[in-house]
């Protein structure tokens, strides 16, 4: 599990399942989830989800989920679920080109905020 913001930049990332949770609070409201930006100068492939959701508070009030922002070309090496949901959703920015890693076998589904595509 990582907790907090994480730039990550100048790996190669081969990522199989990624947590930036939000870590439940004694408060009303859970946690927030980290700010997750991925800059590899290189591709980036997904084996794996990324879980970017908020934590829940003692009364399941969800913090805010957090913003996942690709900065690089990312290839889908599996079926892909990106969830930014919470009390305000995270957004998914791909700043550059997303493709599968073989034709019409792997799928992109994000939950929660906008989708972005080429902003930066």
């Amino acid at each position: 599990m990582l907790q907090g913001s994480r730039l990550i930049r100048n790996h190669q990332i081969n990522w199989k399942r990624l947590y930036p949770l939000g870590a439940g609070a004694d408060t009303a409201i859970g946690g927030a989830a980290g700010t997750f930006s991925l800059d590899a100068n290189t591709t980036i492939t997904l084996n794996g989800g990324i879980d970017a959701t908020a934590g829940a508070g003692v009364a399941d009030i969800a913090g805010a989920g957090s913003s996942v922002s690709f900065d690089d070309a990312v290839i889908l090496g599996a079926t892909i679920l990106i969830d930014t949901q919470g009390n305000t959703d995270g957004n998914t920015t791909f700043n550059n080109r997303v493709d599968a890693s073989v034709a019409s076998t792997q799928g992109l589904t994000v939950s929660g905020g906008t989708v972005l595509f080429g902003v930066q």
